[in-house]
């Protein structure tokens, strides 16, 4: 049985199926600087450490020291540039195997620069998808040390519920200026009064555009028929969101949105 040590700024809890696997396997811990994310249906091993930042870089308190006592066989790391710790990794004097977990080059030639030479050190790359595994191997990058394992999400009680009523429309997943969930609002507001009064939109997930979106909202008289739950984790709280959803929407970027979707039949 290896030693996996998984190096994450925090647990999202559509990652907790796959550490959860690979704690059947192997003894798995992940280190991180989110909340606490273990209850007693787990079985990987959690190590939560306080973080500060300096400029856009984060670092964690004492990593180095715990990856030390710690005696890993494999450290996957997440693959960002601002997780400054992380990556000088391949610089530390040991002989654990290094593996990145992320995606894409940036729009940065410098920092694309970076990530080749980063690439070129580690021991392997697991990447989201494989987009740009030719774009790696022509910047020099072994393509026998590439790996993809796409980004899903785990959902233990899909079912198809597109037969159930429907009263609403549903956005989950961070509250992000990129997902431009503002129009799913604003073009509900300019419709509002020639649907029937019983349909809503209900926002599920935390984030900092949150506050904007619920003050669009109030300015737009529809703060009745707008409802922010914030996070919710429970599968069984969310089915019933989803069953009750006309569709999904996410205005431009989506994500596992759409295999969430697809679990139920929306």
């Amino acid at each position: 049985m290896k030693r996996i040590l998984i190096l994450q700024n925090e647990i999202l809890a559509y990652r907790k199926a796959i550490y959860n696997y690979l704690s059947k396997k192997h003894n798995t811990t992940i280190i991180h600087s989110g909340k606490q994310s273990i209850n007693k249906t787990d079985s990987y091993d959690e190590i939560v450490l306080p973080k500060y930042s300096i400029g856009p870089f984060f670092f964690q308190k004492k990593l180095l020291s715990y990856i030390r006592k710690g005696n890993y066989d494999i450290i996957i790391a997440m693959f960002d540039l601002h997780w400054i710790l992380n990556i000088l990794l391949i610089f530390h004097p040991h002989k654990t195997p290094i593996i990145y977990w992320g995606h894409r080059y940036s729009e940065n030639t410098l920092v694309n620069y970076v990530r080749n030479y980063i690439l070129k050190k580690c021991d392997a790359v697991i990447l989201y998808n494989d987009t740009e595994i030719e774009r790696m191997v022509h910047n020099g990058i072994n393509r026998n040390k590439i790996f993809v394992a796409e980004n899903t999400i785990h959902v233990d009680n899909y079912e198809n519920c597109s037969n159930y009523k429907k009263n609403s429309f549903l956005y989950v997943g961070r509250a992000q200026k990129r997902k431009k969930v503002d129009l799913l609002i604003s073009s509900f507001a300019s419709i509002v009064k020639e649907i029937p009064n019983n349909i809503i939109i209900n926002i599920v997930g935390e984030g900092d555009e949150n506050d904007y979106l619920e003050q669009l909202a109030s300015d737009l008289n529809i703060k009745d028929r707008v409802f922010f739950h914030g996070s919710i984790t429970s599968s069984e709280r969310l089915k019933e969101l989803f069953k009750n959803a006309f569709a999904y929407v996410s205005p431009d970027a989506i994500g596992l949105g759409a295999q969430h979707s697809f679990a139920y039949g929306v």
